[in-house]
């Protein structure tokens, strides 16, 4: 399968899971599953597809990375505030705001050019990109 299609199915699950957390009357158990879930996509991208995109246009890429950053400190912020519910309702708001926008930059914009210039080179990333996958799920298994 190709890179930018798991990435999509990535982004999928991710705002899946969003939304699933907006409702949850326990949300401990949910959000360690969506921190792991964005940790685990965020090293994919930056250790297989940034690099690989970094040939067609290295300013996206410095953009997304700078995005990813924020997303892991929102995320941060949206943990430390679980234990309150208006803090986190709001901490949430702001978190699925930014992450949106920076899937819709990926999927709207560095998707389909990678697509373009790279589609050569798709499909074997997207091997790497399901066997890493596997290899950090299993150390997130043995970290629990």
């Amino acid at each position: 399968m190709k890179a930018t299609e798991l990435l999509r199915e990535d982004h999928e699950k991710i705002r899946d899971l969003l939304e699933r957390l907006k409702l949850a009357g326990d949300k401990e158990d949910l959000l360690l599953t969506v921190e792991k879930e964005i940790k685990i996509h965020s090293r994919l991208e930056e250790e297989l597809f940034y690099p690989a995109v970094r040939e067609v246009n290295g300013a996206w890429v410095d953009n997304a990375l700078d995005a990813h950053q924020q997303v892991e400190e929102l995320l941060e912020d949206l943990i430390d505030a679980a234990e309150e519910e208006s803090e986190f309702e709001q901490k949430l708001i702001g978190f699925e705001e930014h992450l949106n926008a920076h899937i819709d930059e990926e999927e709207g914009k560095i998707f389909p050019e990678a697509e373009e210039r790279l589609e050569d080179q798709l499909d074997p990333l997207g091997a790497e990109i399901h066997q890493l996958r596997g290899d950090l799920e299993e150390e997130w298994r043995e970290a629990a």
